[in-house]
This record gives structure tokens, C-alpha cells and sequence, in this order.
């Protein structure tokens, strides 16, 4: 079952991910970790958190 319930795939998930960089904030990694990431780990594994606000949407 590809792309989860509902069947969407993954531009579906594109279209989202896309939206929440557009209107959402990026969060640095010190406001919700106590611990830095280290500069020798990989870059690859590493992904952004954002801040929606309710008005985001609208």
C-alpha cells in the first residue's frame, strides 16, 4: 500500500513538504535539544524541524 491510507504517494508528500517550507519557520536545533549535534556526523541524516502557527494556514 504505497504512500500509506488513501493511496497519495509520495507527491503528495512533496506538495506537503513543500507547503511547510514555504509557510512555516525553521527551528534551530538548540531551541528543542539538549544536546549539539556533533560537526563530524553525517549531513545526510540530518532534517529540519519547522514551527506552524495556526495562522499558518490561513
Amino acid at each position: 500500500m504505497a504512500g500509506g491510507p488513501g493511496g497519495g504517494g509520495d507527491s503528495v508528500s512533496s506538495e506537503v513538504t513543500a507547503w511547510v517550507k514555504q509557510h512555516g519557520t525553521a527551528v534551530k536545533e538548540s531551541a528543542y535539544s539538549k544536546t549539539p549535534s556533533s560537526s563530524s556526523s553525517s549531513s545526510t541524516s540530518q532534517s529540519t524541524l519547522y514551527r506552524l502557527d495556526p495562522s499558518d494556514a490561513s
